[in-house]
C-alpha cells in the first residue's frame, strides 16, 4: 500500500496555482478527495503542483475507481 506524509509546500507559483496557493494545510490535505468529487460532478479540478507528493500519492481519478459492489461478509450470529 502506498503512503506519503503530508508536507505543506511553502513556495508555490501563485500565478500558475492561484487557488492552491491560498489554501490552508487542512484544505490541501483534503484536496485529493475535493478534486475527486469536483471531477465526479463535472467541475474543473483545482490545479496542483507536481511537487505535492501527498496529493500525487492519494489522488485517484474517478475513472480509475471500481464502483462494482462487492459481496458483503457474512456476519457471525
Amino acid at each position: 500500500m502506498k503512503h506519503a506524509e503530508f508536507v505543506m509546500l511553502e513556495k508555490v507559483n501563485k500565478k500558475t496555482y492561484p487557488e492552491y496557493a491560498q489554501m490552508s494545510a487542512s484544505e490541501r490535505k483534503s484536496l485529493p478527495a475535493t478534486n475527486f468529487w469536483r471531477l465526479r460532478m463535472g467541475l474543473e479540478p483545482i490545479a496542483v503542483p507536481p511537487e505535492d507528493e501527498y496529493y500525487q500519492c492519494y489522488f485517484t481519478p474517478p475513472e480509475d475507481v471500481n464502483y462494482v459492489n462487492t459481496p458483503r461478509k457474512k456476519r457471525n450470529k
